[in-house]
């Protein structure tokens, strides 16, 4: 690579629609004609449309989704405990059809090793973290040149489902008894 060039970053829809074209310029180390394993990580809590869009935009970039789902005991340093219990996330994510595979209990940081055991070619996640978290858990596959981020949904999140149930409990404690049925 040139002195002051960008490395190679394929936008989303020419990643959705020649991906094999984009694994070739990301020069990732895979032979001609293989499959292409990406690696998305995830929480998984209170499955959404916006983890499947996610999942969609992570599958597109090959052949093969691996997903690895977050122990509860590595969430505790980052965010509260899951709602659902790893067994009940694991089968949400089972269930989407752009997944291949889950890996529970996966690492929060992801390390060289995961990378080889599971035979990973890209490692992709949302480009909902700052830079600075990127390169703490991604540095690995980042110094690796197999990481890669996809657009985060807007408007849709965990989160944002915890306050809309929140948001609803308080409205249902506050109405007529006649009005209290969903």
């Amino acid at each position: 690579m040139t002195a002051g060039r960008a490395p190679f970053e394929p936008s989303l829809d020419m990643m959705l629609t020649h991906p094999s074209k984009c694994a070739a310029q990301l020069r990732m180390p895979i032979e001609r004609g293989a499959m292409i394993r990406v690696y998305a990580d995830m929480v998984a809590d209170l499955f959404h449309c916006g983890h499947v869009e996610f999942l969609k935009k992570a599958r597109a970039l090959g052949d093969y989704l691996l997903v690895g789902i977050h122990a509860d005991d590595v969430l505790l340093s980052y965010k509260c405990r899951p709602i659902l219990t790893m067994e009940e996330r694991v089968a949400s994510v089972a269930g989407c059809r752009y997944v291949d595979e889950v890996l529970p209990d996966a690492p929060f940081i992801i390390g060289r090793a995961w990378i080889e055991k599971h035979d990973i070619h890209l490692v992709v996640h949302g480009n909902d973290f700052s830079q600075e978290k990127l390169e703490h858990y991604y540095k690995v596959p980042m110094e690796m040149g197999i990481f890669r981020t996809v657009p985060y949904t807007r408007g849709i999140s965990t989160n944002e489902i915890v306050r809309r149930i929140i948001g609803r409990q308080f409205e249902l404690q506050h109405a007529s008894s006649d009005e209290a049925f969903i």
